[in-house]
């Protein structure tokens, strides 16, 4: 356990780190310990890893086993939640019900050089400065039984066991990591609609995201501007990928928005094909790391004191949320000319008299 602090005044977070397999059981009982050891330190809120409840060894028992928000192996979880009196971030349940994959729809991998610039492109980019519901839907519009894909949805629980958000995994992991697997998640998971799920909790307003939408800065953005205190990032991220950028970009995201940065995380050994990097984390809008639950240790927290005053003094002495200009922000919507065009327009446009 590793905390980052112990000012008791403040309000206390836990961020779990874990090794999910094939074995609910065995998944909710690491779970149940983390929820233990969380009240015991007096935390009001736990985060859990994206895939918490199920990791496998092909994306068809994913498939199989993914059961609706209001199913029973969710009660399990919310009976944890009003057991301990915690908060859970449930980062990553397969939610059943999902539509399915157009008939012949394209799906390949990205090569990590160039996952960045092509995501998949099944959402919209979110609209600056529209209206964020309150919480996001809850259940899925109905869908055959036999539908081939899941939502990755990130479920927020208040202490009662209730469901007070869910957010739908909008960008989908299609990449080959170098030195790692290749990872298809749209073959078996369909993108959430763009939301902006800000909400409000006893630690501060939480907004929700999951692990791959982390290298996407305007999601950030989006819920910093709806409120966002903190950024919950429950993720599952391959040894190869972690080690070059999970810290740094959990870092960047924290100093951009201004926020406190939670990041559950999964680690180790999964299967004799998948492993994960661990070292969940907390990160204050300073971008400094305020714990770190290590490479190793499973089921594992890190423990951080949350001091909302020092958020607002970040953010009186450097405003950024005052100096950004929408229409630069609103750039990253637009259609994108050919590659040169605006060399070429540039130096079409007749140079000013000189003086």
């Amino acid at each position: 356990m590793v905390s980052g602090g112990t000012n008791t005044a403040l309000r206390l977070v836990a961020v779990g780190q874990m090794t999910s397999t094939a074995s609910h059981a065995a998944n909710l009982a690491q779970v149940a310990e983390l929820c233990a050891r969380s009240a015991a330190a007096g935390a009001q809120l736990l985060c859990v890893p994206e895939a918490f409840s199920f990791i496998g060894t092909h994306f068809t028992q994913t498939v199989a086993q993914a059961q609706p928000l209001s199913g029973p192996r969710l009660s399990e979880y919310r009976n944890l939640a009003r057991q301990h009196k915690l908060w859970l971030s449930l980062g990553g349940f397969h939610e059943a019900r999902a539509p399915s994959a157009p008939a012949g729809a394209p799906m390949r991998a990205a090569t990590f050089a160039s996952a960045a610039a092509e995501p998949p492109a099944a959402a919209e980019p979110p609209h600056v400065g529209a209206p964020s519901p309150p919480t996001a839907p809850v259940e899925a519009a109905a869908a055959p039984a036999s539908s081939p894909r899941v939502f990755n949805t990130h479920v927020l629980l208040d202490s009662d066991g209730g469901t007070v958000a869910a957010y739908r995994k909008a960008h989908l992991f299609d990449v080959e990591v170098p030195n790692g697997p290749v990872m298809l998640e749209s073959r078996y998971t369909a993108p959430g609609p763009a939301m902006a799920v800000v909400v409000d909790s006893p630690v501060g307003k939480l907004g929700l995201t999951t692990c791959y939408d982390l290298r996407f800065p305007e999601l950030f953005t989006a819920l910093a501007r709806r409120g966002a205190e903190l950024i919950l990032v429950p993720s599952a991220f391959t040894v190869p990928t972690g080690e070059a950028h999970w810290h740094l970009l959990l870092r960047a995201r924290a100093v951009e928005t201004q926020t406190f940065v939670l990041a559950a995380a999964q680690v180790g050994r999964h299967s004799e094909t998948r492993c994960s990097y661990g070292h969940a984390l907390a990160v204050d809008p300073w971008g400094r790391v305020l714990a770190d639950a290590g490479a190793d240790a499973s089921p594992a927290l890190a423990l951080a004191h949350i001091d909302l005053a020092e958020l607002r003094r970040v953010r009186e002495r450097m405003p950024i949320g005052a100096h950004r200009r929408l229409d630069v922000l609103a750039l990253a919507a637009e259609d994108v000319q050919p590659a040169g065009a605006t060399e070429r327009e540039s130096a079409a446009v007749e140079p000013e008299a000189e003086a």
